[in-house]
């Protein structure tokens, strides 16, 4: 193998466990994902209402816990992206925060 091919190997495998890394370690895992979109169903489902929410409500509570929402989207696939609303999922935190200001 030359050197060109090697390092292009290398470079590869060190994207891929950067890549992977980031979705294991970037602030949330597949069962936040779970939690999220069983908690927050009602409020983040195409076509939902944008209602305020409590800020001890089981979606709040587990939507401040996850650092990252952008991650909770790495995590959903095509199916749940057809049925849930990307852009509320990434909204959670901020309604929940809102609602902190506000009380």
């Amino acid at each position: 193998m030359t050197f060109g091919k090697f390092a292009t190997v290398v470079i590869l495998l060190a994207c891929t466990l950067l890549t992977s890394l980031n979705l294991v370690t970037g602030g949330c895992t597949e069962q936040d994902k779970n939690e999220i979109l069983n908690l927050c169903k009602d409020n983040v489902k195409r076509g939902a209402p944008v209602v305020t929410l409590p800020l001890d409500c089981p979606c709040c509570v587990k939507a401040k816990k996850v650092k990252d929402m952008l991650c909770i989207l790495q995590w959903m696939t095509f199916p749940e992206k057809r049925i849930y609303d990307e852009n509320k999922i990434i909204r959670l935190q901020w309604w929940c925060k809102v609602n902190q200001i506000t009380v």
